[in-house]
């Protein structure tokens, strides 16, 4: 009778530490995408009663009331599928729609398409908050005050103070004046899974993750492809941006960033190949 453990053990020996590290690579972006979860009826295909599936609104399509309260639309201008949402103010009722999601993973980004005709004036915004015992533990916000003329997807940081969660709120906001739109469709969020808090200096690593000066991120880049870091803090506002990355570390100086919790992800077109958090005292 064979012992499938040595087996294991015996073939992961028998690999290259070159292939070992590809491997660790294309695990790592495996177990990023098996959590990137769609947020239910994230695409706003489905309708009944013309309100979406999934989401509770304030929109009202079928009252008979002295002014108009179908102000949460189907739309047939969808970034992709065939329906999205249309948020739509009637002067008097700022249009909202909220969807609560059971979870216990905890979110790392939220994705959404949108775009927008916004009055002067005017924002409109998307919330996300994370719930433990009925507390908000954790948020990322998007607030748009200008006109998005095409679809465009957005990337909300989320903070990352506490790893307990028990419950997901979601919620998308439009405006106050008449003229003010918002277009919403294909959410999906990232959760925390055990790859981001992997110390693996094979996969990367950041040292020291306490700084007041700078701080080195090591990374793999066999191929020397070009990644950008882009650097978010606790309100889920992006306050660094650095590009074309294509050796295997990077300085991160702390230059006009003031002391707090940042988070960074490092990444490209393709794959993610680092996030985490770092503190600046």
């Amino acid at each position: 009778m064979y012992n499938e453990n040595l087996i294991y053990k015996f073939i992961w020996m028998s690999i290259t530490t070159k292939k070992k590290i590809i491997l660790l690579i294309i695990l790592t972006r495996l177990a990023i995408q098996s959590n990137s979860q769609q947020i239910p009826n994230a695409g706003f295909e489905n309708w009944t009663n013309l309100r979406p599936d999934g989401w509770e609104t304030n929109s009202c399509p079928l009252c008979d009331p002295p002014y108009e309260t179908y102000i949460v639309r189907q739309d047939s201008d969808a970034c992709q599928g065939t329906y999205s949402a249309k948020f739509i103010s009637n002067g008097v009722l700022t249009a909202w729609a909220e969807t609560n999601i059971i979870s216990t993973l905890h979110p790392i980004q939220l994705f959404a398409c949108v775009k927008s005709n916004i009055e002067i004036g005017d924002s409109v915004k998307i919330d996300l908050l994370v719930y433990y015992n009925g507390n908000i533990s954790d948020e990322g916000h998007w607030v748009n005050k200008s006109t998005i003329s095409t679809y465009t997807n957005q990337e909300i940081s989320i903070s990352q103070n506490s790893a307990y969660v028990d419950s997901i709120k979601i919620k998308i906001s439009g405006g106050i004046q008449v003229n003010t739109t918002l277009f919403a469709d294909n959410l999906s969020f990232i959760q925390t899974n055990e790859i981001q808090e992997n110390k693996n200096d094979l996969l990367w690593s950041l040292s020291p993750s306490v700084f007041s000066d700078f701080t080195w991120l090591k990374f793999n880049n066999l191929n020397h492809n070009k990644f950008v870091l882009t650097i978010y803090n606790t309100d889920g506002q992006l306050v660094k941006t650095i590009s074309d990355i294509s050796n295997n570390s990077l300085k991160i100086d702390k230059e006009n960033l003031t002391n707090g919790v940042y988070f960074f992800k490092l990444s490209n077109n393709r794959m993610i190949s680092a996030c985490g958090k770092f503190i600046i005292k």
